[in-house]
Parts: structure tokens; sequence; C-alpha cells
């Protein structure tokens, strides 16, 4: 009787992890959603400074542009145009198959969705809070939980990661170590 329990209780402790439980009960939202910082760095790295593509340079793929951005021939907002798969038409709307397509979009679009699944690229808009929760919401629709919990993790690192060089490298030190 004993043992029964025991397996009984192990399979209540998995229900209840967190990493199970990602929607509200209540309306089916997710409970993931980003504050603060993390929406900093993500509004940051996907924000758009101007929408003129005529210099634009023209890359064959996202991992091209962060390697253009790592070596430096390339600004984070700066225009490109990039060759992407996409489950979405130039107006947002999901297709039922992905096409291959050249994207107007900025540096740091391309990078921040090199961390979204293949079944959710390629989101080519400011990521605000909102954004950022309905985002989360098609990853659990389209990909299931186990790759949520995975892009959730990943949306917070380089949300943090980017607030933190924007911190490092803006001189906002002084706000906290004034003297």
């Amino acid at each position: 009787m004993f043992h029964y329990r025991k397996k009984q209780f192990g399979k209540h402790v998995i229900l209840m992890l967190a990493s199970k439980n990602l929607l509200k009960p209540a309306d089916g939202e997710p409970i993931i959603s980003p504050s603060k910082d993390m929406v900093l760095g993500v509004y940051y790295l996907t924000m758009q400074e101007n929408k003129d593509y005529e210099r634009a340079r023209v890359f064959a793929d996202s991992t091209e542009v962060e390697l253009a951005y790592r070596l430096g021939q390339v600004k984070l907002h700066e225009n490109v145009r990039v060759r992407v798969e996409t489950w979405y038409d130039d107006k947002g709307i999901r297709q039922s198959a992905s096409t291959i397509k050249i994207v107007d979009t900025t540096v740091g679009r391309a990078i921040f969705n090199q961390i979204l699944p293949s079944e959710v690229q390629y989101v080519n808009q400011v990521q605000e809070k909102g954004s950022v929760k309905n985002l989360i919401a098609d990853v659990y629709e389209i990909c299931g939980e186990d790759i949520t919990t995975e892009v959730a993790d990943k949306i917070k690192d380089i949300g943090f990661g980017v607030c933190y060089v924007i911190w490092h490298y803006t001189g906002s030190r002084r706000y906290y170590y004034s003297t």
C-alpha cells in the first residue's frame, strides 16, 4: 500500500513542477511573463531606428548577420535584408507551410529570431511586454510545453544579457554608485 502512495506522490510532484504549469487555469494565458530588465533588453534588441532599406546589406541567413555583428561590420539596429525560412506572411499571419524569402529587418531582430524554434520564426516586430507574452503563448500552442520552457529561458537570458550590455556601456553606473 505504501508503495502505491509513493508512486502517486511522485506523479503529483511532477505535475506541480513550474515547468509543467505554464498556463493560468482561469484563462489559459501564459504564467511566464517578462518583466522589467528582461523586457528592456528584448525591446532594445528588436527596436528599429529607421525604415530605410535602400542601402541595406543582404545576408544569406541569421547566423551570417550575427557573425557580421560580432566582427563589428554592422550595428545592432542597422537595417539588413536576410534570407529566412518563415511560416508567416508579410502581415504576420501564420501560413500552412513555410516559405523561404528575403525579409527587411534589423540585426537585432535577426539575432533574436535565432533563439526561437523554426516553427515560430520569423518574428519581425518590436518585442514589448505584451508581444513577448503573446510570442510565448504562440510557442506553447505550436511547439508544446518542453520547448516553451526552453524558449522562455532563452528570451530571459538574451533580455538580461542585452540589458547588462546597455547598462555597462552607457555609463549608467553613476546612478547606482554616485558619491
